[in-house]
């Protein structure tokens, strides 16, 4: 009996050989074995299955160093294998870009007025991620407290609080910005007087109520606490209280305009 040839490549193949000592292919017995039938002088192409495990892409995704390394030396010898390891490790890049775009959006600190600029943004988590209650969001304008007829306007979003203080023009007194920025990695307060930024102070937040613990100019520690009172928002802070209202209320509608006829 003459020797068998393998049907993918046409090597010739050793007695009881399994695989092709050239290309690899399983052997066929039944495909290998001469036909019982006269010879007609076509010979017979068998089909070649894809004999590839699709185990070669779950390894590339599992363990993609070993997905690259198939996936380049294989690409001759084993194509189909080759294109199994490579699938897996393309996979496992698009899972860990899309897993790492996930993970930098949820991290990712939120401050609502985007036209602040604080050298804090990125910090996020920790002292049990307080943020200002979402009753006291939003613009508040007041009259109060603000001497001969200035007005103030007092900004309040999820972590950021904005006072901006404005004169008339008879007074010769620029407008004044205090602003505050609560991190919530350390439950610490930073502060900008106008163009001063600098650490000052601590916070908390509880019922509703936001406190701001900061320093004067003596080194005492002064409370300062924000809420809403029957659609109000009351700041008090020592004796005094400041009582701001929204532009809907009449009486925010009239601060609000004499706060734009100030700027």
């Amino acid at each position: 009996m003459g020797s068998q040839l393998c049907h993918h490549c046409g090597a010739s193949l050793l007695a009881d050989a399994q695989f092709c000592s050239s290309c690899d292919t399983p052997i066929d017995v039944t495909a290998s074995a001469p036909s019982s039938s006269p010879d007609t002088g076509d010979t017979p192409i068998a089909d070649n299955p894809n004999t590839e495990s699709f185990g070669w892409a779950v390894l590339g995704f599992f363990i993609p160093v070993a997905g690259l390394i198939l996936w380049l030396t294989w690409r001759e010898t084993r194509p189909e294998g080759s294109k199994m390891a490579r699938n897996g490790f393309i996979a496992f890049i698009a899972v860990s870009l899309l897993a790492g775009l996930l993970l930098f959006s949820v991290t990712r600190s939120v401050i609502d007025d985007s036209s602040l600029t604080y050298p804090y943004h990125e910090q996020t988590a920790g002292c049990g991620k307080q943020t200002i209650p979402r009753s006291l969001w939003g613009a508040w304008y007041t009259t109060e407290n603000v001497t001969e007829g200035g007005a103030s306007k007092i900004y309040v979003g999820a972590n950021v609080l904005r006072v901006e203080y404005r004169y008339p023009k008879s007074m010769g007194q620029p407008s004044q910005v205090f602003e505050v920025l609560l991190s919530t990695v350390d439950c610490v307060v930073y502060q900008r007087h106008d163009d001063d930024f600098f650490e000052g102070g601590t916070y908390s937040v509880a019922d509703g109520v936001l406190t701001l613990y900061t320093e004067d100019p003596f080194g005492e520690t002064v409370q300062a606490d924000y809420s809403v009172d029957d659609g109000v928002l009351v700041e008090t802070g020592g004796a005094s209280e400041t009582r701001a209202y929204r532009d809907t209320t009449s009486q925010g509608a009239a601060a609000m305009e004499l706060f734009d006829q100030l700027a």
